[in-house]
């Protein structure tokens, strides 16, 4: 804007500088990234719901670890979850945020009414009441990715999502670092037995389960899962900790499994182990790989060059480390 009088620009107003910084986050169109943005004001929250509503071209809506100033966060979150059934977002990121049992409810009753497909809550601060509405409402929605983590003490939220799979759509399912009982993933087994949609599958972390599931027990059920799973092509199961004697069992049974694509970093498995799980990969259905660190397995100033491997259908195992 241009002063009438001096001909210099005058200073935009906060509205207007937050309305800026909208339109640079939303670049490119389909895509409206604010993760960590400070949201000051009631006038902040109500150009955000604005402008969602006038850019119908906004599928991918990134909106994790959010500041926004405690006396408006109330209104702020309540207003995203209101307009979200008006807008075209497919994609929604609201992890690392925290919400009450209320405004929990407020999103259970937006995800059916929306067009969400995809929806992450990993490492949220909310009650077990208020997950519990959102699972509830999977099966009447269009979801088919669910991140969820750091859930440690809400399993008996976690927990109804397992029998609710068969009436969902999900595709991809994301329990890091959530705890389920052995008894939880016995059950499992009969449930995954039934799902034709569930095609990969994130355990990773190792506050995964409660002590009374021990890593033997866990990788027992696991097996049993992958076995009556022809539906589950991949599995991430990184930083479990699982060591080598479980680890090369699991192997083993690798051939035996319908996977293409696996990570398994961050569980002990020694050099030797790890040879011995290249040698096997031929028998197996994997195409990708992920092995983590590479300093797990050799020293950094150790030099490793990796053959290049084909699975049983003979295609190339793309073979990649972290680092």
């Amino acid at each position: 804007m241009y002063s009438p009088f001096f001909g210099a620009r005058s200073k935009p107003s906060k509205v207007q500088r937050f309305r800026q910084i909208l339109e640079k986050r939303n670049k490119p169109q389909k895509l409206l990234d604010i993760t960590r943005e400070r949201i000051r004001s009631k006038k902040d929250c109500d150009e955000i719901t604005k402008f969602l509503k006038e850019k119908r071209k906004i599928e991918d809506a990134r909106m994790s670890s959010l500041k926004i100033n405690k006396k408006v966060q109330g209104y702020c979150i309540e207003q995203l979850f209101r307009v979200l059934p008006l807008t075209n977002i497919k994609n929604f990121d609201f992890s690392a945020n925290s919400i009450t049992s209320d405004e929990a409810k407020l999103l259970a009753k937006a995800i059916p009414r929306s067009k969400l497909t995809s929806l992450s809550l990993m490492e949220m601060d909310i009650p077990s009441r208020g997950l519990t509405q959102i699972i509830k409402v999977l099966p009447r929605s269009q979801l088919n990715e669910l991140f969820l983590s750091n859930l440690e003490k809400r399993g008996s939220a976690v927990k109804k999502l397992i029998p609710l799979l068969n009436q969902t759509q999900l595709t991809h399912l994301t329990l890091m670092n959530c705890p389920l009982s052995s008894k939880v993933w016995e059950a499992s087994v009969d449930v995954l037995s039934k799902n034709q949609t569930l095609q990969s599958l994130d355990l990773s972390g190792d506050l995964l389960h409660p002590k009374k599931l021990t890593d033997k027990k866990f990788m027992s059920i696991l097996k049993k899962v992958l076995e009556v799973s022809p539906s589950l092509l991949a599995l991430n199961i990184n930083n479990r900790k699982m060591g080598n004697k479980l680890m090369l069992d699991f192997i083993h049974h690798l051939p035996q499994y319908t996977l293409k694509r696996l990570e398994i970093g961050g569980n002990k498995l020694s050099k030797k182990g790890l040879q011995e799980f290249l040698d096997i990969l031929p028998q197996t259905a994997i195409e990708i790989l992920y092995l983590g660190d590479r300093g797990e397995y050799y020293g950094r100033k150790e030099s490793f060059q990796l053959k290049p491997i084909k699975n049983k259908n003979g295609k190339t195992i793309l073979v990649q480390y972290f680092d």
